[in-house]
């Protein structure tokens, strides 16, 4: 039974919980098309390649952006038993629907992929599975990226 709420309230209550904006990059790359890709010394077989600036592979970035939940670490999270975990200051955790799943695997998995979260570069370092109250969320565990 639904409560005075009625579904619509539930729902649009749901759609709030997904309030942040999070932009996500990851790039793919292509064999330089003039010079090529030398896979032994991992650079391009002519760095003086006007094309690909003589890293022997021409880069394309994918973008999305989508609606999630953020969390930030700004002291250490107690967690049962007393421990305090070891995030550090400044970690973050991203919450997003089930279906965004696989996108963020595609983020921890690529070398020099990242997360843009309130103008701070973010690298994915684990995604894992939530369940509670019957919804089923994906939590990226995420690190800001020192340039």
């Amino acid at each position: 039974m639904i409560s005075g709420l009625g579904r619509r309230g539930i729902q649009k209550q749901s759609e709030d919980l997904f309030c942040d904006r999070v932009e996500i990059f990851i790039p793919s790359y292509t064999d330089c098309t003039v010079c090529g890709f030398d896979a032994v010394t991992r650079s391009a077989k002519d760095i003086s390649c006007t094309t690909c600036n003589g890293t022997g592979r021409t880069e394309t970035w994918a973008t999305a952006t989508i609606r999630a939940r953020a969390s930030w670490t700004d002291v250490g999270r107690p967690r049962f038993g007393g421990a305090v975990t070891t995030e550090d200051i400044g970690d973050a955790w991203i919450t997003v629907r089930l279906a965004h799943k696989t996108l963020m695997e595609d983020v921890r998995d690529s070398e020099n992929a990242y997360v843009l979260l309130d103008g701070r570069r973010l690298r994915v370092t684990s995604v894992d599975v939530n369940r509670v109250e019957g919804r089923t969320t994906c939590v990226a565990r995420c690190e800001i990226v020192r340039d």
